[in-house]
Order: structure tokens, then sequence, then C-alpha cells
């Protein structure tokens, strides 16, 4: 048997399982529930409402980025 071990990324608020319970939530419970029993921003509620996959999403990377 395989074990998925997850990182989180070192700012991330949410783990996996939460996600997951967020997006599988019933559309009859409010982002604003949800916010409040996770204590997380309505920002980061909505994006992992509306996302397919509990993973992290890649982050442009500061390498060979110039201001």
């Amino acid at each position: 048997m395989k074990l998925m071990v997850s990182t989180l990324h070192p700012n991330a608020r949410t783990a996996p399982r939460i996600r997951r319970e967020i997006q599988m939530a019933p559309s009859t419970v409010t982002n604003v529930e949800l916010t409040r029993k996770y204590g997380i921003h309505r920002h980061t509620m909505a994006k992992w409402r509306k996302r397919a996959s509990v993973e992290n999403a890649s982050a442009p990377t500061s390498v060979g980025h110039h201001v």
C-alpha cells in the first residue's frame, strides 16, 4: 500500500482534508458559514470552493524575476 504524503506550503492556511470538506460542502452552505467554521479569509474560501483539486497550485518562482 502506497501512502500519499502532502507537503503544505509554508504559508498554507488549510490542509487537504479541510480543502476537501470545503469542496464537498453542499451549495446550501454559504461561503460565510464555511469561512467562520474554518477561520479563513473569504478569498481563500472562494478559491478552494472553485478548484477541482485539493493540491496546491504552482506558484511563480522568483528565479529570473526582475523588478
